[in-house]
This record gives structure tokens, C-alpha cells and sequence, in this order.
């Protein structure tokens, strides 16, 4: 079960006060997706994630929290390109725009993860295209994370498991394959090891869909992952 209350918050970057829904409790039903989007009830929260003050636009977690470059970022036609950007979901607007205040914050790794929830927004939309154009630009920014040092998660093997997954649902298929095959030797996780062999098999098949951590196996256990078929 979800519980929600209506908290107020005053935008950094206007000044304007309002009220935004938040997560009192909720829960999991199942095991997540491979890119670590959770299942029901959980995964119907994620409008509660980002906020977006009705005023100017400033997209962040959190609204009233500290950031003295707010109001300069939003003011940029960049922000405010993507703020009315017709072509994305609106829910998918905000994550983006929450992405370009986080790079501008040069938080890499939470610039990541807007663009992830921003592409889990477009696949509630049912709009494939956008979705893959959010997961290569996430894809891009979570190696850009990693290489300074700052992954998107501290857990063993896991960036490598969304990277993939990221690759994989935005038809990067031979760069996905590669991240596994040179990266393997690094995975010590056996859970992370399942997940990336059924992600051998979804990129043999060139599969695009979403795939969740329970169709992983023990079967899936190896010491080196198969080299896929020329």
C-alpha cells in the first residue's frame, strides 16, 4: 500500500511557495526491472520524485533546497527549451530539466538518474523513440560518472548491470555486448553475473523491451559470459 501527503515547499529559485505530493510509505510487489526501476506499488510513485514549482519551472527532489545557481539555470533557453518541450511527457520535461540542474551542480551521478526516471516517463507514455533518446543520453552521463569517480551507485557491479541495460533498451547493441565481454573479470556479484548473461541473450536477439531481475536464474551462473554468435 502507498500512502501520500501534501507537504509545502518554497522554490530556491522564485521564492514561490506550494504544496507537492509526498511518499508517506509504499511497497514492492515483485522484483524490479534490470535498469533497477522498482515494481508496483512503488513504481506508480515516480511523479513524486521530481518537483517542479509551478511558477518558474525549477525541476529538482526537492524545491526549497539550497542551490544558489537556481534561478540562472532556469533562466537559460536551454531549461527553458526543455521546460515546454511539446514532443516529451510532461513528467519527463521535469526529470530532464532536473538533469541539466544537476550537471550544472556537476553531480554527474544524480544527472543520471533524472534522465533514467525521465526515460521511465516516457515508457509509461508508450513513446519508445523518446525513451531511448533519454537512456543514451544517461548511458553517455554514467560513464562520464564513473571516469570522475562518483558511479551512480555504490553497490559492486551495478552501474555496469544499468549500463547495459541502458545500452541494450536504446539499440546499442555491439557497445552493450563489449561493456560485459571487457568487463566481466571485474563482476564478483553473482546476482549482478545473472543479469548480465540474460543480457547476452536479449542482445542476441536484439530485444529493445523491458526485462525484470526475476527472469535471471542459477542456470545463469558462469565463470566468463558466452561470446555471442557473429
Amino acid at each position: 500500500m502507498t500512502t501520500m501527503r501534501q507537504e509545502n515547499f518554497t522554490c530556491v529559485a522564485c521564492g514561490t511557495a506550494a504544496e507537492f505530493w509526498r511518499i508517506g510509505s509504499t511497497n514492492t510487489l515483485a522484483l524490479p526491472d534490470l535498469d533497477t526501476r522498482p515494481a508496483e506499488m512503488m513504481r506508480s510513485t515516480l511523479p513524486t520524485q521530481v518537483q517542479r514549482c509551478p511558477k518558474c519551472g525549477y525541476c529538482a527532489t526537492q524545491v526549497s533546497a539550497p542551490n544558489d545557481r537556481a534561478a540562472a539555470v532556469v533562466a537559460t533557453e536551454e531549461y527553458q527549451s526543455q521546460l515546454t518541450d511539446a514532443h516529451y511527457p510532461e513528467l519527463a520535461n521535469s526529470f530532464l530539466c532536473q538533469a541539466l540542474i544537476e550537471q550544472d551542480r556537476d553531480d554527474l551521478a544524480a544527472a543520471t538518474w533524472a534522465l533514467i526516471h525521465a526515460a521511465w516517463a516516457c515508457d509509461d507514455a508508450h513513446d519508445d523513440p523518446l525513451a531511448a533518446d533519454c537512456r543514451t543520453r544517461a548511458a553517455s552521463l554514467l560513464v562520464q560518472a564513473e571516469q570522475k569517480g562518483t558511479p551512480i551507485t555504490d553497490q559492486a557491479g551495478v552501474n555496469l548491470a544499468i549500463l547495459v541495460d541502458l545500452l541494450r533498451r536504446s539499440g546499442q547493441f555491439d557497445r552493450a555486448r563489449n561493456e560485459i565481454e571487457t568487463r566481466w573479470n571485474t563482476v564478483l556479484d553473482f546476482t549482478v553475473r545473472e543479469i548480465l548473461i540474460l543480457q547476452l541473450e536479449l542482445l542476441e536477439e536484439k530485444d529493445l523491451h523491458c526485462h525484470t531481475v526475476d527472469e535471471t536464474g542459477e542456470q545463469y551462473i558462469y565463470n566468463s559470459p558466452p561470446k555471442a554468435e557473429n
